[in-house]
């Protein structure tokens, strides 16, 4: 079967988030502005009704404008695609975003370890063992199927 739309996707969708991220730590229009054309390119793509680009523009789009309720409907869009690394990533970034990363409150923990267990469920140990390292927290948990 041919791969060049999923690779498409993912690379576009990387890309973008990429962008955002950049864009603002860096304070990079030029950034920001790529992020956006990405986004608008899944933007496009949902409207028409394409299955796969919805779940991407959700968590896009939170990347974009971060709020616990965007990444809510991303990571729940993600995992109804079935996008066990995009739905990991949207709930790493929803528990940083809520503080997580400055051992936050209890809300945004929860999304750390969601995103712990999503990655450990796709087979990203080296991820997995990272966010170990990064979150005392996470020592304690049990697996529970995310």
């Amino acid at each position: 079967p041919d791969m060049s739309v999923p690779r498409t996707f993912l690379r576009l969708c990387f890309i973008g988030l990429a962008g955002f991220e950049m864009g603002r730590k860096n304070k990079d229009k030029s950034h920001l502005e790529l992020g956006n054309k990405c986004l608008n390119y899944f933007k496009s793509l949902s409207k028409v009704g394409s299955s796969s680009a919805i779940p991407i523009y959700q968590f896009m789009k939170a990347t974009a404008s971060p709020s616990r309720a965007g990444y809510d409907k991303a990571i729940s869009q993600c995992k109804e695609g079935r996008l066990v690394h995009l739905a990991a990533m949207a709930s790493e970034r929803c528990g940083v975003f809520l503080g997580a990363g400055n051992n936050g409150d209890h809300v945004s923990k929860e999304y750390i370890i969601a995103a712990y267990w999503l990655y450990n469920d796709w087979g990203a140990s080296s991820k997995v063992n990272n966010m170990l390292r990064q979150y005392s927290f996470l020592a304690a948990e049990n697996y529970q199927k995310a």
